[in-house]
């Protein structure tokens, strides 16, 4: 996280200054924030290095920022102890403020909210100006409970009690307090999530302006508003907050505030009322050191379960350009170092993807992959090798279940600053070919080895289905050859006829096709006899006349019998010497005894 810089020790000298300011004005002064600047001008730029781990008292405080510090947002100093004021403006706290690793450790306190159970609360001023930059970083500890949200530090400014340590004591709005003679403003954020902790963690731009966004007046006793900004917070990730703010005309509509949140611009509206008509001495002179849960202290929906830490770093406040003078930072680089190829087959499970990467200034980086836009695992912050799929991977299906096509692979390296660098690498999935399955057929109609007379018209039924595609064609066999097909299904069902000339064993078959040309082929076998008129189909023991008849038919004996179709239907039965055909279709009929089978012509 840390890195040194140089320039500090020589903005200590006026000449440097002078020579940076003069430079820094010419290289922005064609950005749109600085036409009313002649120069770049740092008033804070604060990183903590040079303290070893210690507690952070008051002293420490005015010491890291020119010794202009107050209470201003709150009526007491909160998280930083004397010695270094007075005990009146020390307020009685149990949270501690520490400096660990060159970082500034916030306290929040469990079972507890609000500004007295953490974690610190001191606002250092500066001279005020119509615009200005902030910049900052924040990490949330390990593991960190959300609860429903926290203040984080943001801009400000007053005109009550400037330049003064007891005077103007909680005069910046804050808590529900707002002076409706339009004396201050605060453009604080907070971290947030809903009251049943169920949404992710987000930040939002929590400010006290003479307007609100609806367009009403501000008035004492309301919150600040929540504007959302950035939402998928995670715990130990480092966060670079930036904040721009230029002052409206007093009483008009043209106030600007932007927000950035790891160098991604996130807020940005122009039509902003900050300060009221005939407000023009409120200016940005404020950067509101807060931090604290809540939230109403009494309410645990704010509370967490435990007593947890969050870390701020690199503190600065300009204005006159977009750039603070001596911030250089240059974005990481990075290459793909696998996969070497650009293409695999669909069903590939050794998709292993590798990144070189590091960062010109020496910053700590994080990467995070994309698989076609989406977010995968990130890398542990600083951690090398960068890699996603590999065998010593904790997780191995980022890589895996690639469907054919084309897939965009995208890492995002990000340093400590908030610059990233992205790269792409485009891989080809190809399908693997699936055999084609070959349909089914059966012929459902007639049954294998019926009996027909020469002239019937038989009807042929085939179900076809195909379990990978569709069914294109059904052919039939009808004596001998393929020669009638049937594209028109019914369902799975196609049918066909067939009237025999002469008798003797046919073969019929039924052939189906699907879209791929795959075929299968089944066959039946049926028995075609002549009419004979009254001679028995099987040795009888009995006889009927008439036959050909056109209604009763007569039998020499009484006895049960059954009357069938040629397509072995079975049509009536009954018992005794006479069968009444009037009412059945012409053609030809078999009829059973227990005596024996004869054919019967209905004419």
């Amino acid at each position: 996280m840390k890195t040194t810089r140089n320039i500090k020790s020589l903005l200590k000298n006026n000449y440097y200054i002078s020579l940076l300011s003069f430079l820094f004005s010419s290289l922005f002064i064609l950005h749109p924030y600085c036409q009313s600047f002649a120069q770049c001008t740092m008033m804070i730029d604060q990183d903590f290095n040079h303290w070893n781990n210690r507690k952070y008292t008051v002293a420490d405080a005015k010491n890291d920022f020119n010794n202009k510090i107050k209470p201003w947002t709150a009526s007491t100093y909160r998280g930083i102890s004397a010695p270094g004021a007075d005990a009146s403006l020390i307020g009685d706290v149990a949270q501690e403020t520490r400096i660990v690793n060159g970082e500034l450790r916030a306290e929040y306190k469990k079972d507890d909210a609000g500004g007295y159970a953490g974690v610190f609360l001191f606002d250092p001023y500066f001279d005020g100006v119509e615009e200005a930059y902030l910049e900052y970083k924040v990490k949330f500890d390990e593991n960190f409970f959300w609860a429903t949200g926290g203040k984080l530090p943001g801009l400000g400014g007053s005109t009550q009690g400037i330049n003064s340590e007891s005077s103007g004591r909680g005069a910046i709005p804050s808590g529900g307090r707002y002076d409706e003679n339009g004396t201050g403003f605060s453009a604080r954020l907070m971290w947030r999530r809903n009251r049943a902790q169920t949404d992710k963690p987000y930040f939002i731009l929590y400010s006290y302006f003479a307007e609100k966004p609806d367009g009403t007046a501000r008035k004492d006793g309301e919150a600040g508003d929540a504007i959302r900004l950035y939402t998928g917070l995670e715990d130990n990730k480092w966060y670079t907050v930036r904040q721009y703010i230029k002052l409206n005309t007093p009483g008009q509509d043209n106030g600007t505030v932007v927000m950035w949140i790891n160098g991604e611009e996130v807020y940005r509206n122009t039509k902003h009322n900050i300060r009221q008509a005939g407000k023009g001495n409120l200016k940005i002179n404020a950067l509101i050191m807060n931090t604290y849960r809540g939230g109403s202290r009494t309410d645990p929906v704010w509370h967490s379960p435990r007593d947890e830490y969050a870390f701020f770093d690199d503190f600065k406040v300009w204005t006159g350009c977009s750039e603070p003078p001596g911030n250089t930072n240059q974005a990481p680089t990075g290459a793909f170092e696998a996969p070497t190829f650009n293409t695999i087959e669909e069903g590939y499970s050794e998709l292993y993807v590798k990144v070189a990467a590091s960062d010109p200034d020496g910053d700590a980086i994080t990467l995070t992959l994309k698989i076609d836009g989406v977010d995968h695992r990130g890398t542990p912050e600083g951690s090398a090798p960068y890699e996603w799929g590999h065998t010593t991977s904790p997780k191995l299906d980022e890589t895996l279940n690639l469907t054919p096509g084309v897939h965009e692979f995208e890492v995002v390296i990000t340093d400590s600053k908030g610059a990233s660098t992205s790269i792409k690498k485009l891989i080809t999935v190809t399908a693997i070919p699936v055999p084609n399955k070959l349909p089914t057929v059966e012929i459902t109609s007639p049954a294998n080895n019926n009996i027909f007379f020469v002239g019937d018209n038989i009807l042929i039924t085939a179900n076809a289905q195909d379990e990978d595609g569709t069914i294109d064609k059904v052919n039939f066999k009808l004596d001998g050859g393929y020669h009638s097909q049937d594209r028109t299904a019914y369902g799975i069902e196609y049918t066909t006829t067939f009237t025999p000339t002469e008798a003797g064993t046919y073969v019929l078959g039924a052939r189906a096709f699907d879209n791929e040309g795959g075929a299968t082929e089944v066959s039946i076998t049926v028995e075609v006899q002549l009419v004979t008129g009254t001679e028995d189909v099987i040795e009888s023991k009995f006889s009927v006349y008439p036959n050909p008849t056109s209604g009763l038919v007569y039998l020499s004996m009484e006895t049960h019998w059954e009357l069938y179709s040629t397509q072995s239907i079975k049509i009536k039965e009954g018992f005794g010497q006479v069968i009444e055909l009037k009412g059945l279709e012409k053609g030809v009929y078999i009829l059973k005894t227990d005596d024996g089978v004869i054919s019967l012509v209905h004419q």
